[in-house]
């Protein structure tokens, strides 16, 4: 069976999705935090964040083995939504293995557990809002994409910066009154829940908001970029570059595509200028780098579908080499 960069199927991108799923689980060395006794003033549980990473380091196994299933999850999501609705010029999944490379490379391997939860809540959320294109109204996909989307603050503070999607993908998408009324609930309820827990338990109703804006104002920005490995910032300066170029691309072929197809991507370059200037904030964290994956995956298939075979061959082994010197080095 010859395998094809560009027009890939199913089963090739799935072999290469577990492949690289697998080199993540299986790399770096386990981390998690320590359970403490102590919790922050008003707060009676902790941030489903910090539970996360204490899980993770109680059972390392089971965290493996659940961040390989959210990384398998993840990729399929990403490329049953590129291939439903046709993006590309040709029929393909490559975006399954561009995920896969991607996310294995930009994973710190340390705490895995969080960064797969959240690159599968962001992809289950860019999945359903897309759904959402519907002639009619379209309740539940604008519920779980905007419900995914609010989950996603109380495992890692930085990711509030991502909720704006919610009023983006209801303009973009033509929603009416009543579905913004639904995705308003959505994106609220985790939050809200989670402050009636913790208020019931005694604590104070307003202080999961207050600890999830905290990191907001303290330390600086662009101090992430000081902080990454340089293997992985060169991962991410390629991808960014590639997006660009794509973005370019998609920008010069405006009218040539569908009308879904054309807001799609549209919706995932705002989502990837949200992450990347997420990045850039004092509250940006390890685990917000791999949600590059999920806008990049979408977004470099338009590149790679209009360049030569052979230059496409070269950027993809490119890509692939990255990914396993972040992982490996």
């Amino acid at each position: 069976m010859n395998f094809s960069i560009v027009r890939q199927t199913l089963g090739q991108a799935l072999v290469m999705l577990v492949v690289f799923a697998v080199m993540a689980v299986t790399a770096g060395a386990v981390g998690g935090e320590t359970l403490s006794g102590d919790l922050p003033y008003g707060m009676a549980m902790p941030l489903p964040g910090v539970l996360l990473r204490q899980a993770e380091g109680l059972l390392p196994v089971v965290s493996r083995l659940v961040a390989l299933l959210l990384f398998v999850a993840a990729g399929l999501a990403v490329g049953r939504m590129t291939v439903r609705y046709n993006l590309y010029s040709s029929p393909t999944f490559m975006a399954v293995s561009l995920f896969a490379m991607v996310a294995c490379g930009l994973s710190g391997g340390d705490d895995l557990l969080p960064e797969m939860v959240l690159t599968a809540l962001f992809a289950f959320s860019c999945k359903n809002f897309s759904g959402s294109i519907i002639n009619g109204y379209s309740f539940d996909a604008i519920f779980c994409g905007a419900f995914y989307l609010g989950l996603m603050p109380l495992f890692d503070a930085g990711c509030a910066i991502l909720l704006p999607l919610v009023p983006v993908g209801l303009l973009l998408f033509r929603r009416t009154s009543r579905e913004a009324v639904v995705a308003l609930v959505g994106v609220l309820l985790p939050l809200m829940t989670f402050s009636y827990v913790n208020w019931a338990l005694s604590g104070d109703f307003r202080a999961p908001m207050y600890y999830i804006l905290r990191p907001f104002a303290d330390g600086g920005f662009f101090a992430l970029i000081g902080e990454l490995p340089l293997w992985r910032l060169v991962l991410v300066g390629s991808v960014l570059s590639g997006g660009v170029v794509a973005a370019s691309i998609f920008v010069a072929s405006f009218f040539s595509m569908s009308n879904r197809a054309r807001q799609i991507l549209i919706y995932h370059i705002v989502a990837a200028l949200l992450v990347v200037g997420g990045l850039l904030l004092p509250a940006a964290s390890d685990a917000q780098t791999v949600l590059l994956a999920v806008t990049s995956s979408v977004l470099l298939p338009v590149l790679f579908v209009r360049l030569r075979y052979w230059v496409a061959a070269v950027l993809y082994a490119v890509l692939a080499i990255l990914s396993c010197c972040n992982i490996l080095l």
